[in-house]
């Protein structure tokens, strides 16, 4: 179950998707983010027109 809001983010029971709209071009097309505890926690993703970050909301939040 997930829910628009803004047009651009998109919150489900666990996860935060920000789609950020550009031009830029990055490095690499696709990064994946850890915490302290080197579990992955997120990533960032080239889709048309921009990137797509995804976060595991309980993983940021479990130190």
């Amino acid at each position: 179950m997930s829910r628009k809001k803004k047009n651009r983010v998109y919150v489900g029971l666990d996860g935060l998707d920000i789609k950020v709209n550009t031009t830029k071009i990055l490095e690499q097309n696709y990064y994946i983010f850890y915490n302290k505890n080197n579990d992955e926690i997120g990533h960032l993703q080239a889709v048309k027109d921009g990137y797509l970050l995804h976060l595991c909301l309980p993983r940021v939040l479990r130190i």
